[in-house]
């Protein structure tokens, strides 16, 4: 990958290295340790395929799908937990694709991550609970349900890590290099040569 950056009177060319090996396994790792993970448990006649995203698969034969207007299908009940990665994953594809703008963008510290802990979800609920009129049985009740539901996602999620620390880690594989310079003056010759407009200053 190359990135251009177009200074006062130069435009500087770069070279971005990416040690693409130790950030695919990284991406791995990040994947194990940062993903929230959730347990489904249903029955369908359709069973998911294993993956990266659908863990501790099992399933066994629970009955059947009787229709009325094609044939019969086996029902099966199915239980697997579901990683969803956090949204550095996506930004290493990117990376891994050449994509240059959220490469430099990663580097220089400008992309933000929503990462919220579970202590401080819980503790969010919590507060909504107390916020409720007690009369309010209906929404106390839901806003209970919601609060157990979290409790039983935290534990789950009791050994997963803060994704946060993963950013620096990801930018340690990338490094730019300067290969070449050239004077903007010069640029306009050569657009001036060829009937072209100048060469106008860059947003960083």
């Amino acid at each position: 990958m190359y990135f251009y950056d177009y200074k006062e009177s130069t435009i500087d060319k770069y070279e971005i290295n990416v040690d693409r090996e130790k950030l695919i396994k990284l991406r791995r790792e990040i994947i194990d340790n940062c993903s929230i993970i959730e347990h489904h448990e249903y029955q369908s006649t359709i069973i998911p395929t294993e993956s990266l995203k659908i863990r501790n698969l099992n399933y066994k034969r629970n009955g059947i799908m009787e229709y009325k207007d094609g044939p019969d299908e086996p029902l099966f009940y199915i239980t697997y937990d579901e990683y969803k990665f956090p949204q550095l994953v996506g930004i290493i594809d990117r990376i891994l694709d050449d994509d240059v703008d959220e490469t430099i963008k990663l580097y220089n510290g400008k992309i933000t991550d929503d990462y919220i802990s579970f202590d401080e979800k819980i503790s969010k609920i919590s507060q909504e609970l107390d916020d409720i009129d007690n009369l309010n049985i209906k929404e106390k009740r839901k806003k209970l349900e919601e609060l157990e539901n979290m409790l039983n996602l935290a534990k789950l999620n009791s050994n997963q890590k803060s994704v946060l620390d993963y950013y620096s880690k990801v930018k340690s594989l990338i490094s730019f290099k300067l290969v070449d310079s050239i004077s903007k003056g010069e640029v306009d010759k050569v657009w001036k040569f060829f009937g072209k407009v100048k060469v106008k200053n860059k947003t960083k």
